[in-house]
Parts: structure tokens; C-alpha cells; sequence
């Protein structure tokens, strides 16, 4: 298992543009990119259990995925060609590649939140 954190983020872009959204978002982004050449089903369904995991987590919130899924998401972000220069981007990416087993520790909710979704 891999966790990452669901992080929101609302950065101003040098062009003078806000960039908002949330790890899931930018991840969510990477899976359904399409690598030329298309994708054979056995890539599909791997990136539809990744995308299946994504659904409906919200930020601050952490992503747990098993080992072969993480190693999906690794994948497509490792290559998605993104279409703007934005530290968030940077910082998602940093933490795709980086991901950890979950703890004792890790966190599922921010501070002060009930409920246990993960």
C-alpha cells in the first residue's frame, strides 16, 4: 500500500493566472491522458482501478492505493506532458514519485474533522 495526500493548492501562475485544484485533480488529469499509440485494456483497467480510488476524495484527505496502482500513477505522471509551468505541478509530481507505505501516523482528515473516509 501507498498513500498520498490529497493536497489543494490555488497558485498564481507568472502569466497572472490563478491555478486551484487538488492532487486528485492533477492525477486524475495524468491517467487519462492518452500516450500515442492508444492503450491496450490491460492498461485501461489498471488506470481505471487508479481513477476508481480517486473518486470522490476530498482534499486534505489521503489517497491510499495498493502497491501495482501506485506504480500506475507513478507511470503517468512520469510522462504526462503538462501544458504549463506551475510549482504545484512540481510539488504533485515530487510526491507521486515519493510515495510512502502508510503509518501508525499518517494522517486521513485534516485537523478537527470526524469521519474516517481516507
Amino acid at each position: 500500500m501507498k498513500t498520498l495526500r490529497n493536497e489543494a493548492f490555488d497558485a498564481k501562475l507568472a502569466s497572472g493566472k490563478q491555478l486551484k485544484g487538488t492532487y486528485a485533480e492533477l492525477a486524475i488529469h495524468a491517467l487519462e491522458n492518452i500516450p500515442q499509440g492508444g492503450l491496450g485494456v490491460k492498461q485501461m483497467r489498471a488506470r481505471l482501478r487508479v481513477l476508481a480510488a480517486l473518486d470522490g476524495v476530498e482534499a486534505d484527505r489521503t489517497i491510499t492505493v495498493e502497491d501495482a496502482d501506485a506504480k500506475t500513477l507513478q507511470e503517468c505522471v512520469s510522462v504526462m506532458p503538462w501544458g504549463l509551468v506551475a510549482k504545484p505541478i512540481v510539488d504533485f509530481c515530487d510526491a507521486v514519485e515519493n510515495m510512502k507505505e502508510p503509518t501508525a501516523e499518517t494522517p486521513s482528515e485534516p485537523e478537527g474533522s470526524e469521519g474516517t473516509q481516507s
